[in-house]
């Protein structure tokens, strides 16, 4: 499986707020049709999975997105792993990189 390329850290970091303690991903900015939802809303949800981040029309691992934000680093082609085995725990402490299975 390969992963999507991640949008830039520059552009998260203008659009969302992480907060590696909490885990919570928020939006910056008013989004949503016609920018009608203000800034401090949740920006993920629920995904079959894991939680997801919706940016662009594409759907993203918000672990990996949370990975991104708060190592300044893109996981790249490793796995982003949830320490405790929650993976609605986005927090930074509970995440880790591990090689992908094949």
């Amino acid at each position: 499986m390969r992963y999507l390329d991640l949008p830039s850290y520059d552009y998260l970091l203008e659009s969302y707020h992480y907060d590696p303690v909490s885990g919570e991903i928020t939006w910056k900015v008013p989004h949503g049709r016609w920018d009608s939802l203000p800034p401090g809303r949740k920006a993920t949800s629920i995904g079959r999975k894991c939680k997801v981040l919706k940016i662009d029309g594409k759907l993203y691992a918000a672990s990996r997105i949370a990975w991104l934000m708060g190592h300044g680093k893109d996981p790249g082609e490793y796995e982003v792993k949830h320490i405790n085995g929650k993976w609605q725990d986005l927090s930074l402490k509970n995440l880790a990189l591990s090689q992908r299975l094949r």
